[in-house]
């Protein structure tokens, strides 16, 4: 069983990467770190809330993560449904974020900063097997950009995760140890302009993710570390994004 698991992880894998580089045309390369804490509460065997805070940094044209990329505040609402399915929200987010830096004229042009207010809706599908948990997410996603100026806009686009988590070893009673790979396709059908070169096109793919973490659970408790490999299509160019993950995740 174990060597069944060890070549479905492996195969999965592959494909996840293969997929995820086989868009790329060109693109810009960039290293970021991406940090998450979160707080989930069970209110009842259906209902669960929770918020997180997260923040990420992106590097400039000289230093690794040198420059803000992105802070957010997110709620959680979820409610269980027959058959493993669940259905989920983050009802209000606040997001304050920078363009993501091309790393060819971050001396000339300051970092444009984005106020952004978003709600987002969904379901998903839980399978729990004796090691492995397999998950299917879809959401719709809604956002109001640059809320506070006159130039605000809104947008809307999907966002369709497959994600499993397979059981390493357990330390103890209390402590386990996992590997947690997921890949998440984002599609947002519209027209961009490329601010740098005046390029407009028409798209329906948005950005693709693919990571691969090491979880560590302690009682009420998990620590995540990890790598996130992002191919981003953005009105600043397309880029290829190398991104260390950290987490920590408390369940009240």
């Amino acid at each position: 069983m174990d060597r069944r698991i060890s070549k479905i992880i492996g195969n999965v894998v592959l494909i996840f990467i293969s997929v995820g580089l086989s868009f790329a045309q060109n693109p810009i390369d960039r290293d970021e770190f991406w940090s998450r804490l979160q707080a989930m509460n069970r209110l009842s065997p259906k209902w669960t809330i929770g918020i997180d805070f997260q923040y990420r940094r992106q590097q400039d044209s000289h230093h690794l993560m040198d420059i803000p990329l992105l802070l957010s505040y997110r709620t959680w609402l979820l409610y269980r449904l027959p058959l493993n399915f669940q259905l989920i929200s983050n009802p209000v987010m606040y997001l304050e974020h920078y363009r993501i830096n091309n790393g060819s004229d971050s001396d000339l042009n300051p970092l444009i900063k984005i106020h952004e207010l978003r709600t987002v809706w969904g379901a998903q599908h839980e399978v729990g097997l004796k090691k492995v948990e397999l998950r299917n997410r879809l959401l719709a996603e809604f956002r109001w950009m640059n809320f506070d100026k006159k130039e605000s806009s809104f947008r809307f686009r999907w966002r369709y995760q497959f994600l499993f988590t397979v059981l390493l070893t357990r330390i103890s009673n209390h402590s386990s140890m996992h590997l947690q790979v997921f890949d998440e396709v984002f599609f947002q059908p519209e027209t961009i302009t490329n601010f740098n070169t005046g390029y407009t096109i028409h798209r329906i793919f948005d950005q693709n993710r693919v990571a691969m973490s090491l979880l560590t659970r302690v009682y009420a408790v998990e620590l995540q570390l990890g790598f996130q490999y992002t191919y981003q299509l953005s009105g600043f160019g397309i880029f290829n994004k190398y991104q260390l993950l950290t987490g920590l995740l408390i369940r009240l």
